[in-house]
């Protein structure tokens, strides 16, 4: 009997600028945020049944009368910290496995992760003077003329590394077209990602977050539309309408519907528009009041002039010029003809 030689499969021929090394290392990162997001996600639930706990004296109830508040909270965070731990863990895995959709998904959650944190910077920055004043009143002396300062400083600095320079690395690097052809090198069959180009697919995972954060905003039972403040059962309707509409969106964008991009539009202008005059009509600070925040916490937005003005309605109505511009630079995807082998072709070239 003859015994046939053993068939080795053919070694991959290597390509002139392989990424692997970087997708590995940055994969690695991904992970590292995701972990720590998860643990955050774990820990805060505990942190408020400690706070509650050690607030109270002994031998009485741990319920206080901002639980609720407090439990909201912490809900809205769980719900935030988890939505970035899977899109992190994911990513990071994909990367290291060098899975081709990898590279949309993480591009998808560092321009979101840019958006959030250019909003967050401009946020920090209106909050930065009241902050200063009330650390330094109630710091006095003791903390030397100059301490608020050098720490509001830190505040700043560090917040614009993780918020804008580390989004802005990510971008930079799963942007590469040489990463780009490392991933379709080491995984060459084309996958669900490639259904709709990069700049479609980011579209549809923003908006899928959207709806995730809007959902969590049920806990505090509250809705602004155009300049009225739904409050109970409304309020929590309207948000599971609208959380419902996002989601819907992301569905249809990511499938290249003409109609995903039409309800995309009407979002774009209507929600930032509800936003802006409920703002100039209620005021921040009563939506706060709204929200059940912390009246040592109201305080700092109550006293700070910037906040009062009209820095936050601006920034709100640039958001939604910048979505609606978005959406005009991306409408040519959604005009080929209907069938698997147009959308392919489509697709191809993101």
């Amino acid at each position: 009997m003859t015994q046939l030689p053993y068939q080795f499969a053919p070694p991959t021929p290597p390509i002139p600028h392989d990424r692997r090394t970087g997708l590995i290392v940055f994969g690695i990162f991904a992970l590292v945020i995701g972990g720590m997001s998860a643990c955050f996600a774990i820990v805060t639930p505990l942190m408020l049944v400690m706070t509650g706990a050690l607030s109270q004296p002994p031998g009485t109830n741990v319920h206080v009368h901002n639980a609720g508040l407090d439990a909201r909270s912490a809900l809205s965070a769980v719900v935030v910290y988890g939505v970035v731990a899977a899109a992190f863990i994911a990513g990071g895995i994909g990367s290291i496995r060098t899975r081709r959709w990898a590279r949309p998904l993480m591009l998808s959650v560092a321009w979101t992760w840019l958006l959030v944190g250019v909003l967050g910077m401009i946020m920090l920055a209106a909050l930065l003077p009241s902050m200063q004043d009330m650390m330094s009143v109630s710091g006095g002396a003791a903390t030397g003329p100059g301490f608020a300062q050098t720490l509001m400083w830190i505040t700043l600095v560090i917040s614009f590394i993780m918020y804008i320079v580390l989004p802005g690395v990510f971008i930079f690097f799963y942007s590469s077209p040489h990463v780009r052809e490392t991933l379709e090198h080491y995984d060459p069959v084309p996958g669900w990602s490639d259904r709709a180009p990069v700049s479609v697919f980011t579209l549809s995972v923003a908006l899928a977050v959207t709806a995730l954060f809007t959902l969590s905003m049920i806990t505090y039972a509250i809705f602004p539309l155009f300049g009225t403040m739904l409050i109970g059962p409304a309020a929590i309707g309207a948000n599971l309408a609208a959380s419902g509409m996002l989601l819907l969106a992301a569905y249809l964008v990511f499938r290249l519907r003409m109609s995903g991009w039409w309800l995309t539009m009407v979002i774009s202008i209507v929600l930032p528009l509800a936003m802006i005059v409920t703002m100039r009509r209620i005021g921040i600070v009563a939506i706060y009041e709204q929200m059940g925040i912390p009246p040592e916490q109201i305080v700092i937005v109550r006293d700070n002039a910037l906040v009062h003005g009209p820095l936050i309605p601006i920034a709100t109505a640039v958001l939604g010029v910048a979505g609606v511009a978005y959406l005009l630079a991306v409408r040519k995807f959604f005009v080929a003809p209907a069938g698997s082998e147009a959308r392919g072709t489509v697709a191809s070239v993101s």
